[in-house]
């Protein structure tokens, strides 16, 4: 824990979902980052349930009640100053972002970004796209892709480093859909491709410059 407010201070950014099933842990996370924990509750159902997340209009470019996406299972009630997101059943907050750390760090009372594999919400996607803008430059760019299949694209390259050269992977897992899509890797010149459903495609890069 020490270490992570160390990052963070030292100039890192963190997105930190505190653990609903820990209360103890939770209450010792907010308050090292100068939050309070208050209610923990937990849902014991045998299928995935929880409560929706919407925005308060303070941030991350939602405005307010905008939906975000789902906690499941387990929530800490946080309070603190700039609630950017808001439990929608009874408005208490549900993520914030601390102003002491410039706007680099996240902390969330339930597992919102940890079950993101379960929900692959796209406005879940937007919410740290947004956060992230301005701190982290992205490695990939995908432009042309059906925002509401995009989990089922990726993207990864292998670079040469003596050559500077690159191979670019995309795999289309969709079963039914194609894109043609433009890409751009960080530090290469952008390219198009054909990505047929559910196959991989290699395209070779060139650095910029």
């Amino acid at each position: 824990m020490n270490a992570i407010e160390a990052y963070v201070a030292n100039g890192g950014s963190a997105i930190i979902d505190l653990p609903p099933q820990d209360p103890i842990a939770a209450a010792r996370f907010a308050e090292t980052f100068s939050l309070e924990a208050g209610q923990s509750e937990k849902l014991r159902y045998l299928l995935y349930s929880g409560w929706s997340v919407r925005g308060t209009g303070q941030g991350l470019d939602l405005v307010d009640n905008a939906f975000a996406g789902y906690c499941y299972n387990g929530r800490v009630l946080l309070e603190g100053e700039k609630a950017v997101l808001k439990f929608d059943d009874n408005g208490a907050s549900a993520a914030l972002i601390p102003p002491q750390y410039g706007g680099r760090l996240m902390i969330s009372g339930c597992q919102l970004f940890y079950t993101y594999n379960v929900t692959m919400h796209k406005r879940t996607r937007q919410v740290v796209k947004s956060f992230l803008d301005g701190i982290i430059e992205p490695d990939f760019v995908l432009e042309g892709a059906d925002e509401e299949f995009r989990p089922y694209l990726e993207a990864r390259a292998l670079e040469n480093k003596d050559s500077g050269e690159g191979l670019l992977f995309i795999m289309n897992r969709d079963p039914s859909k194609s894109y043609s899509l433009e890409v751009n890797v960080k530090g290469y010149d952008p390219v198009k491709v054909e990505a047929p459903s559910y196959d991989v495609v290699r395209v070779r890069l060139t650095k910029k410059g």
